[in-house]
C-alpha cells in the first residue's frame, strides 16, 4: 500500500473500529468469551456467527452489532480499493 493509502486507511480504521468494539463489549457482557489469541480473523468471525441468544432484545442487539461490523468492513474495503486505484493513477510511468 502506498503512503497515501496507509494514511487514509489508518484514519478510517480508527473511526470504524467502533462497531467491532461495541460487538466485542456486547459479547463480553453476555459471557461470550473468545479464547483464541487473535480476534477478527475468519475463525473468530465463524465463532461469532455461532453465538445465539434466547432473549429477543439481546438477539436484536446482536444482529444490529453484526450488521454494523459488516457494513464497516464493506466501507473500509471500498475506500481502500478506491484510494489504491487513485494512487496507481498518480504514480509516474516507468
Amino acid at each position: 500500500m502506498s503512503p497515501g493509502v496507509n494514511r487514509w486507511h489508518g484514519r478510517t480504521r480508527s473511526a470504524d473500529a467502533i462497531p467491532a468494539e461495541c460487538l466485542g463489549s456486547f459479547l463480553l457482557r453476555h459471557n461470550e468469551i473468545y479464547r483464541e489469541q487473535t480476534a477478527w480473523t475468519a475463525k473468530h468471525e465463524e465463532w461469532i456467527a455461532h453465538r445465539h441468544f434466547a432473549d429477543p432484545a439481546a438477539r436484536s442487539a446482536f444482529s444490529f452489532y453484526r450488521a454494523a461490523v459488516a457494513e464497516r468492513d464493506v466501507t473500509l474495503s471500498a475506500i481502500t480499493a478506491e484510494l489504491a486505484c487513485g494512487c496507481r493513477k498518480l504514480r509516474p510511468s516507468d
